[in-house]
C-alpha cells in the first residue's frame, strides 16, 4: 500500500502505468483506497495520456473504470460530515470530472465506453429494483432497503419496523468507496459484537471472514459488499419481539454505522 501511495508523488506516465498494473493483483480495502487516491492525484497525467492516444485503455475497460470512476461523482468526492465542518475543507478535496474534461476526452474510446456502460447500469438497476419489489408478493417476503451514504460512514436509515416471524429480504446498496456489511445482532449486544469485530482486524483472514465474529450474539449478516455493489440478504425475522441492532462490523465502522430493527407482533404495511 505504501508503494502505491508513493507513486502519487511522481507525476509521470510511468507512475500511472505502474498503478494500472497493480490493479491486476489481489486488492483489499486499503489498497483499493490508496489506488483511488493516487489516480485522483495523477489526473493531469492520465488526462494527457488519453488526449495523446485515444485508444489508451480501449481494450481494458476494467482498468479504465479503476482510473476514471474515482473522479466521476462529486457526491462521492464531498468530504465526510466531520470534515465539512471545517470551512477550509474544500481546499483539500477533489473536483469531479467536469463537462469541459469530458469534452477534452471525447475522442478517447475508453472514456466514452465507460460513460455509456454506467448509464446503462443505472437503467438496469432501476429495472431490477422494480422487479425485486414485485417479486416480494410471490414469495410473501417483506422487502426493506438500506444503503451506505458516500463518505459519511453512515447508513441512510437507522430504523426499520418488521413483524415477528416474517420472511424478510434486505437489499443493501453500498454507495460508499469502502466495503461495508450489515450484521443483525441480539438486543443490547452492540459493544460486544463491535469489539469482537475490531479484534478481527489483527487476524490474517479477518477480511475473508467479513469481520463477522462467530459468537451467539450475531444472528445473520451479509458478506462485505464492495463499493458500488448491492447484496440481497434473505432471512426470517426473529419470533421474539424486540429491538435488534444492525451494524457494519468492519473494524471501527460499527461505532457510527448502526441502527435498530424493531420487531413487533402485529403485521405492518410494507
Amino acid at each position: 500500500m505504501e508503494a502505491i501511495a508513493s507513486l502519487s508523488h511522481f507525476n509521470s506516465e510511468a507512475s500511472v502505468n505502474a498503478l494500472l498494473a497493480s490493479t491486476e493483483m489481489p486488492i483489499d480495502d486499503y489498497i483499493d483506497y490508496a489506488l483511488k487516491e493516487s489516480f485522483k492525484q495523477l489526473k493531469p497525467v492520465w488526462m494527457e495520456m488519453f488526449k495523446r492516444d485515444n485508444k489508451f485503455l480501449a481494450d481494458e475497460p476494467e482498468k479504465a473504470k479503476r482510473l476514471l470512476q474515482p473522479l466521476m461523482s462529486q457526491e462521492d468526492l464531498d468530504g465526510p460530515a466531520f470534515v465539512e465542518d471545517d470551512p477550509e475543507w474544500p481546499i483539500y478535496s477533489f473536483k469531479a470530472l467536469s463537462q469541459e474534461d469530458y469534452n477534452a476526452l471525447s475522442a478517447a474510446t475508453a472514456v466514452t465506453n465507460l460513460r455509456k456502460s454506467l448509464i446503462q447500469f443505472e437503467k438496469n438497476s432501476k429495472v431490477e429494483a422494480g422487479n425485486i419489489s414485485r417479486s416480494g408478493s410471490k414469495s410473501e417476503a417483506m422487502f426493506i432497503y438500506l444503503a451506505a451514504i458516500p463518505g459519511k460512514m453512515l447508513f441512510d436509515k437507522n430504523t426499520f419496523t418488521i413483524p415477528a416471524g416474517k420472511s424478510i429480504s434486505l437489499v443493501f446498496e453500498n454507495r460508499d468507496q469502502m466495503s461495508h456489511n450489515v450484521v443483525i445482532i441480539r438486543p443490547g449486544s452492540i459493544d460486544k459484537v463491535g469489539k469482537a469485530a475490531d479484534e478481527m482486524a489483527s487476524l490474517k483472514d479477518g477480511y475473508e471472514r467479513n469481520f463477522v465474529p462467530v459468537i451467539d450474539e450475531v444472528l445473520i449478516a451479509t458478506p462485505l459488499v464492495a463499493a458500488g455493489k448491492t447484496f440481497q440478504l434473505d432471512f426470517k425475522a426473529p419470533d421474539a419481539p424486540g429491538k435488534y441492532p444492525f451494524i457494519c462490523s468492519f473494524p471501527g465502522h460499527w461505532r457510527m454505522m448502526q441502527g435498530v430493527i424493531d420487531v413487533i407482533k402485529e403485521d405492518v404495511g410494507q
